[in-house]
């Protein structure tokens, strides 16, 4: 099983991308694991994406193990 892949798009904004490393941060101080961030859908694994639209964040689980 691969680690999960945190996905931003490349024009996000600002919050998005903090948001994106502060989530990173935090599962890496607790868990050990480090997640990486990305503008790229990867072909396979567990994907997070982060989607912003100015003024929140929205998070976004989606699953794709193959």
């Amino acid at each position: 099983m691969e680690k999960p892949v945190v996905v931003i798009s490349s024009d996000g904004s600002k919050a998005e991308r903090t948001a994106a490393i502060i989530l990173t941060e935090e599962v890496e101080k607790r868990t050990g694991f480090q997640w990486k961030i990305t503008t790229e859908n990867p072909k396979n694994g567990n994907i997070i994406i982060l989607s912003s639209n100015n003024t929140e964040v929205s998070l976004i689980n989606v699953g794709i193990d193959k």
